[in-house]
């Protein structure tokens, strides 16, 4: 596949939601560490793979969201996940 030298593109990625991506969790972790959490505004997913992390802290999240991944596939996903949906 075009673009995606050296990575397995044969095996489909696994389609898992990842908490600890949510800005919203790597602030509440600083302020339990007594650090004052500098207010996140905008965020990007670099190698999404199926994207569902991604579009729920896109739509429900409080922040700009952006993905980055090299398969056509994933962004296929992420589209599809997302499509008629819109930030809270």
């Amino acid at each position: 596949m075009s673009g995606a030298d050296g990575y397995v593109t044969e095996l489909p990625y696994t389609l898992g939601y990842y908490p600890e991506l949510d800005p919203r969790s790597v602030s509440n972790t600083l302020q339990v560490l007594a650090v004052t959490p500098p207010k996140i505004e905008v965020a990007c997913e670099l190698g999404f793979g199926q994207g569902l992390s991604l579009a729920i802290h896109a739509v429900a999240g409080d922040c700009e969201w952006w993905g980055n991944d090299l398969l056509p596939e994933h962004l296929a996903t992420v589209r599809e996940l997302t499509q008629g949906l819109a930030a809270l």
